[in-house]
């Protein structure tokens, strides 16, 4: 895989060779620049995957002037790249300002390598992910999609695609909601995929099949001699999911004593497998989906309130097919090519039918 390249901007060389040595210990290939003219013939040559770009230079070292005229031209030449700007004399109206012009965030120096670190793996993820999504909107207006990426046009599912870009590169519980077969699972693994999860394990348990007796040894896994039937140590969903995405479905389904189990270990990060007294943590980002209103059911006492909390620090709606005429077409033309038999013409709609 190709190293991401970021263009360091900034007239200090002692702060462009800081900044390289840090960002090639990441794993990102380094390019600078110690003036805007360097970073403008540097953009022009290569186009990198984010911009660590500097707010004063030598001829004005405190205004942030020369920075942001520069941030203004990165702009229109491209609307798109990702810029963090950064200064010793920042100030909140110089970062506003900033962002105003479409800078993605705002790094004082002197800075803490942790912070840049961070910064830098959030806003490659974040454009990793919006290139993918161009690439898949594309692709499904064409028609060419692979058989588990949303086939869409209509603005409902636009917009709740949009949503889920937004949160894949970050952590937060997201809640998928809409009627069934709206395509919430697709979508679960759609986050997944786009997340700095990707390469965990995603796992998806269905909570409304699950008995009352088996809730807790499928979620939190049990130790061999728990119970008659436990033969083995098993590891439950929320371990095998370390490092991955637990998809929790049907989410509204589980009763008043499954929903406060679930929402202790969701509060405390830890758990216990059944017929062990070891506590172990979690590491799982949590997808939640239900075709059910929940608020009603927490109006009716059926549902807690505190771990509807805890679950949709993001809701994305996903529409019904009726509220997404424009996307028949597209989706039985994706459905034609994907079930067509092998070695056989492709197959197409009818004039009348399209």
């Amino acid at each position: 895989m190709a190293k991401p390249m970021i263009l360091v901007a900034d007239d200090d060389a002692d702060v462009r060779q800081a900044l390289s040595l840090l960002l090639r210990d990441a794993g990102c290939e380094v390019a600078t620049a110690a003036s805007p003219a360097e970073a403008l013939a540097s953009l022009r040559q290569r186009r990198p995957e984010l911009v660590l770009l500097d707010l004063n230079y030598r001829r004005d070292t405190t205004s942030g002037d020369e920075g942001l005229a520069l941030l203004k031209q990165i702009r229109a030449q491209d609307g798109e790249l990702p810029v963090v700007v950064l200064t010793g004399w920042g100030t909140v109206q110089l970062a506003v300002q900033a962002m105003q012009l479409g800078a993605q965030d705002f790094l004082e120096k002197p800075w803490e390598n942790a912070r840049v670190r961070s910064l830098v793996n959030i806003h490659l993820a974040l454009a990793d992910t919006r290139n993918r999504m161009r690439r898949f909107e594309e692709a499904a207006q064409s028609g060419e999609t692979q058989d588990d990426e949303p086939v869409f046009h209509a603005r409902g599912m636009r917009e709740a695609l949009d949503v889920a870009r937004r949160v894949a590169a970050s952590d937060v519980p997201v809640l998928l909601t809409g009627e069934s077969g709206t395509g919430k699972t697709l979508i679960a693994r759609w986050i997944h995929r786009h997340s700095p999860r990707r390469e965990g394990t995603f796992v998806s348990v269905n909570l409304g099949g699950l008995a009352e007796t088996l809730f807790e040894s499928e979620l939190f896994g049990h130790v061999k001699g728990a119970f008659t039937d436990a033969r083995s140590d098993r590891i439950g969903r929320i371990e095998r999911a370390r490092g991955g995405t637990l998809f929790l479905d049907e989410i509204a389904n589980i009763t008043p004593s499954q929903q406060a189990r679930l929402l202790h270990v969701l509060e405390e990060g830890m758990f216990e497998r059944v017929g062990e007294t070891q506590t172990r943590s979690t590491d799982a980002r949590i997808v939640a989906a239900t075709n059910a209103d929940i608020t009603q059911l927490i109006r009716e006492g059926r549902f807690r309130e505190d771990l509807l909390f805890r679950l949709n620090a993001v809701e994305i709606a996903l529409p019904p097919l009726r509220a997404r005429r424009d996307d028949i077409a597209l989706l039985a033309r994706h459905f034609l090519a994907r079930f067509a038999p092998p070695d056989t013409a492709p197959l197409a709609l009818s004039a009348g039918a399209d």
